[in-house]
């Protein structure tokens, strides 16, 4: 999810649903497994920023990410501080999610 608004990323919230039709929007159809508001209500507040730059993840059956591994990271009301304090989820293409206080790397 995205909201160029607040450029606070995944920050802006997010749905997590089952795509029983598998095109890709949330529809009728499917179900609405769980919903995240909005964290922070600027940038300067904190950020979720997905990289690669994504809208969307896509879990197979098997618990796997469609496409390559990706990264979350995670950052609190801008300061000095704050920047030490960025964590970073990283999550393998197998599926596996781990936090980590470094950036990811694709292993």
């Amino acid at each position: 999810m995205s909201d160029g608004n607040l450029n606070s990323g995944w920050g802006a919230g997010w749905i997590i649903y089952k795509d029983r039709d598998q095109d890709g929007t949330l529809s009728t159809e499917d179900t609405i497994l769980r919903v995240r508001g909005k964290l922070f209500s600027s940038s300067d507040q904190g950020s979720i920023i997905p990289s690669p730059k994504r809208k969307q993840i896509k879990f197979n059956e098997f618990g796997q990410v469609y496409g390559t591994f990706l990264q979350f990271k995670i950052s609190q009301a801008k300061s000095p501080e704050s920047i030490a304090d960025a964590k970073y989820i990283c999550i393998a293409s197998g599926g596996r999610a781990r936090v980590d206080k470094i950036a990811c790397s694709a292993k």
